[in-house]
C-alpha cells in the first residue's frame, strides 16, 4: 500500500527544489555549472535520556550524514543561490534507528554590502523506527534580514512559516560542531546543512552567521502551522570573537486535536575563532568555540490536548571544532532541562558527541 504521507512528501520536495526559480527565473537560464559540494559525516556519543522521560533511560549512538548542495546562480550584483539535499542517520545501541531527509535552499542578496536579505526553504521528512509515533513531516518559507549596522555591529531579523503534519517531540540538538541545529523525535536526529525547528533552513543558507538561535522547539502533538519570529544582535569586538543575544516568539496553531501555544524565549551566544601558529609561519590552526545559553517559555492553549500546560526550558551548549583541511574534528556537549506543569513532559537530557566531517 502506498504510504500518502511519504509520497506528499517526495512531491513537495521536488517542488521546493523549483522554488528559486519563482524568485529569480533567470536561474535556469544556461550558464556555468557550479561544482557540487558534498559532505561526508561520522560521529559517535553517548545520550543519558533517549526516551525524554523522567525515567532516563541511555544509549550510545552513532551518527552517518551525507550532505549535498550546489549554487546555482551568482549574479555581479551580489545575488547568490543555492539548493541543498541532506540525509542522516542514527543508529543507537539499545534503541532502533531513525533518520531523516532534508531538501530546499536559499536566494541572498548582498546590497551596498550593507544589508543581506534573502529567503530560504526547505521539505523534511522524518521516520523512526523506535517511536512511531513520532514520525514527521514539515514544509517551510522563510525570509532573513541582515544589517550591517557598523563594523562592530550586525543586527538581523528572521520570519518563518511552517507546516508541520505529525508530532513534534523532544528537544534534543545534533550538530556539526559549528551550529547547534534541532533533532527530531524522541532520538533527537538532526543537524547539518537543512537546518531544522525553530532555525530551520538557515543552516542550509548559510545565513546564520555567528548568532542564529538553537533551533529548539517545543513538543507538540498532531498536525499544525507554526510561525517563528525572531531578532538578535551580534557584536564583533575583535576580528575572532562574536557575541550577541536573540529574542525569539513562536505561536503554533493546531488541526483536529492538536497542540497549539504561544512561545517565547531568549539566547545568548558567543562564536570564537583564535589563531594558534604552530609550526613557525608555516601553518596555522584555527580552531572554532561557540557556546549558547537559551532559555523559552511556552504556554499552551485552549483545544490541546492539555491547555493548562506551561512549559519552561533551558538549553546549554558548548561545541568545539578542529579544522584539518579538508577535514575537521569536532567535539560538544549539551544539556535541555524541561520543567513542565505536565509531570510526564518534565525531564533532563545530557548528550555528549565527537566526530569527524570531510568537505570535498
Amino acid at each position: 500500500m502506498v504510504n500518502l504521507k511519504t509520497t506528499r512528501t517526495v512531491y513537495l520536495i521536488i517542488l521546493m527544489m523549483g522554488i528559486p526559480g519563482i524568485f529569480n527565473p533567470g536561474i535556469f537560464r544556461a550558464r556555468p555549472a557550479a561544482a557540487f559540494e558534498f559532505t561526508l559525516q561520522a560521529a559517535g556519543g553517548y545520550d543519558d535520556n533517549v526516551t525524554l522521560t523522567d525515567d532516563a533511560s541511555g544509549s550510545g549512538f552513532g551518527l552517518y550524514r551525507l550532505g549535498l548542495s550546489r549554487r546555482i546562480y551568482k549574479s555581479g550584483d551580489g545575488l547568490t543561490s543555492r539548493l541543498y539535499l541532506d540525509g542522516t542517520y542514527q543508529d543507537y545501541s539499545r534503541f532502533s534507528d531513525n533518520y531523516a531527509i532534508r531538501a530546499g535552499g536559499a536566494t541572498d542578496w548582498y546590497f551596498l554590502d550593507l544589508l543581506r536579505p534573502g529567503v530560504y526553504y526547505e521539505a523534511m521528512f522524518y521516520r523512526d523506527r523506535e517511536f512511531k509515533y513520532d514520525d514527521l513531516n514539515e514544509f517551510l518559507l522563510g525570509g532573513r534580514l541582515e544589517w550591517l549596522a557598523a563594523a562592530a555591529w550586525t543586527i538581523d531579523a528572521d520570519q518563518s512559516f511552517a507546516f508541520q503534519d505529525g508530532k513534534i517531540q523532544g528537544l534534543d540538538i545534533v550538530t556539526d560542531g559549528d551550529t547547534f541545529q534541532p533533532g527530531r523525535g524522541h532520538h533527537g536526529m538532526g543537524g547539518g546543512a537543512g537546518g531544522g525547528r525553530g532555525g530551520a533552513g538557515t543552516g542550509g543558507s548559510g545565513m546564520t552567521g555567528a548568532g542564529g538561535a538553537t533551533g529548539m522547539g517545543t513538543s507538540a502533538s498532531g498536525d499544525g502551522f507554526l510561525s517563528r519570529s525572531s531578532t538578535g544582535i551580534t557584536a564583533h569586538p575583535a576580528a575572532s570573537l562574536d557575541a550577541g543575544v536573540r529574542l525569539m516568539l513562536n505561536r503554533r496553531w493546531a488541526s483536529g486535536d492538536g497542540d497549539a501555544y504561544w512561545e517565547h524565549g531568549l539566547s545568548l551566544f558567543s562564536f570564537w575563532r583564535p589563531e594558534i601558529p604552530r609550526f613557525g609561519d608555516r601553518f596555522q590552526m584555527r580552531p572554532r568555540l561557540r557556546m549558547v545559553l537559551e532559555y523559552r517559555k511556552a504556554d499552551y492553549l485552549d483545544g490541546s490536548v492539555d491547555p493548562d500546560r506551561d512549559d519552561a526550558i533551558w538549553f546549554a551548549a558548548l561545541g568545539l571544532v578542529l579544522p584539518i583541511d579538508p577535514l575537521e574534528l569536532y567535539a560538544e556537549g549539551r544539556w535541555v532541562d524541561v520543567d513542565s506543569s505536565s509531570a510526564e513532559e518534565s525531564y533532563r537530557k545530557g548528550v555528549i558527541q565527537c566526530g569527524l566531517s570531510w568537505y570535498f
